[in-house]
This record gives structure tokens, C-alpha cells and sequence, in this order.
């Protein structure tokens, strides 16, 4: 027993209320760094308590003495260091509601909550990059519906991620008339990447020109394509101004 809860991380305690102390199995001492083979009182028990963590405690406590789950995930310090641990435990009363005995499991689930914590942050941080990046992010499935667009492109089109992500774009006029449709269908063909320039018209009818990169992704095992865009309008523009002015120099000195 001890062999299987040494490799599952996972003890067993027995708190004998007439005694007012705590039995621990081995695995159980481990995780709560008290070497000794021996009882221990509530005292010392509740000082290994993570003191954000006492009011969480105190009241899954309470509510177990009234019948309910003890089913509790909460953090403990052990010589100074943080360890999160899952604990779960019986309540046992005799036929005039006296509590004699409670009998449950402590697991160590440090390392669980240290992976669950580092996705969370590498999400956040995803979603950081997606949100304040200047290139337009819009990701489709195979039929057209929105999965994710980012501010970005939002702006470009002089809409919204709300209202874009309600959308399927394969209905939309514009994708149709501009050709993005079409290479849109050949990406998720092919499954090869596609890059075009195109121009459009945005939804308050401005039209664009825009640089379209389309990938196509697979995502829980479905195809979806990934369309990467960076508005070249005013750079467009400000080169056919260029070209005009210096067509326009030329027309000058030819007559001069």
C-alpha cells in the first residue's frame, strides 16, 4: 500500500475525533514534510494551511459536518515551499449525529498545477500576440463559419471581432466578388498555402487593398484555413501618388 501510494503521489490520513489527532500514512507524511511516524493534532495540521487558503478549508469543513463532499484542491507550505495538493475524505457519525471518525485521501498535484498554470500564461500570452498584432488574424473552418479574428482585421474592414465572428465568410458578397472565395476553396483543396493581393470593399464601402496569406491548418482533426492579412491601402495609394507626381514632372520638362 504504501509502494502504491509513494508512485501515485497519493496518502491517506484518519483524523480520530475522540483523541483529536491525525493518522498518516507514509506517502501522506511525505507531502506534508512530518517525517515522524506519528500522531498529530489539528493545531499542526492547520498551520501547513496556505493562509489564503484557511477560509476555502474551513468551510469545505464545515459543510462536511453537515453531510456534504469533502472534495477540496488547495495549497500548503512546507518549509517554506508552495505545494498544491487535492485532498478528499469520509465523514463517519454514529446513530446520534457524533462525528467518530474521518477517514480521507491527500494527493500531491504540484506538478499538475505547475503545467495547468505555465498553459495558462503560454495561452494568455497567445492570445496577447493575437490581439494586439497589427497583421489581420481570421481563422475559418471548411464551411466558412468564423473561429477567431482578431481586432486587426477587424479594423481593416471597418467592423467588429463580435460581428465577424458570427459571420460565415463564404456567404459574404465581397469574398465572392474580390476572388478570396475561390482561393479560399483551392487552399483547403490543396492544403497549400496561398498568397494574394486584393482589393475589397470594407462595410462602411471604403475599398481596400490588402495582402492575404491563406493556411491551411488542421484543428481537432478538421481542416480550418488560417488567413493572415496586412492593409496596403495608403501604401498603394502613396505609391500611385508617387508615380503620378513624377509622371507629372515628366510631362512638365517634356514641355519645357
Amino acid at each position: 500500500l504504501n509502494q502504491a501510494q509513494n508512485i501515485a503521489a497519493l496518502g491517506s490520513w484518519r483524523f480520530d475525533p475522540a483523541k483529536k489527532s491525525f493518522q498518516l500514512s507514509e506517502e501522506a507524511r511525505r507531502i506534508l514534510g512530518i517525517a515522524e511516524n506519528r500522531t498529530v493534532a489539528p493545531a499542526e495540521m492547520r498551520t501547513l494551511i496556505h493562509p489564503d487558503d484557511l477560509p476555502a478549508f474551513d468551510a469545505m469543513g464545515a459543510a462536511a459536518l453537515k453531510g456534504e463532499e469533502y472534495d477540496l484542491g488547495h495549497r500548503i507550505v512546507v518549509d517554506g515551499e508552495i505545494r498544491w495538493v487535492h485532498a478528499r475524505a469520509h465523514f463517519y457519525f454514529d446513530d446520534f449525529g457524533k462525528l467518530t471518525a474521518t477517514v480521507g485521501t491527500l494527493q500531491d498535484v504540484t506538478a499538475q498545477q505547475l503545467a495547468a498554470a505555465h498553459l495558462s500564461e503560454l495561452l494568455a500570452f497567445n492570445e496577447k500576440i493575437i490581439a494586439e498584432s497589427s497583421v489581420g488574424i481570421v481563422v475559418i473552418d471548411a464551411q466558412g463559419r468564423c473561429i477567431l479574428a482578431n481586432a486587426a482585421i477587424a479594423q481593416m474592414v471597418d467592423s467588429t471581432r463580435d460581428e465577424l465572428q458570427t459571420m460565415n465568410l463564404m456567404d459574404d458578397l465581397d469574398w465572392r466578388q474580390n476572388g478570396i472565395y475561390a482561393i479560399a476553396q483551392q487552399a483547403l483543396a490543396a492544403q497549400t498555402t496561398h498568397h494574394h493581393m486584393l482589393d475589397g470593399v470594407s462595410r462602411s464601402g471604403k475599398t481596400i487593398s490588402l495582402d492575404v496569406e491563406l493556411v491551411p491548418i488542421n484543428w481537432k482533426g478538421a481542416p480550418h484555413l488560417l488567413i493572415l492579412c496586412k492593409d496596403y491601402t495608403e501604401f498603394l495609394a502613396a505609391r500611385r501618388a508617387l508615380e503620378d507626381g513624377r509622371r507629372m514632372a515628366e510631362q512638365a520638362n517634356r514641355a519645357k
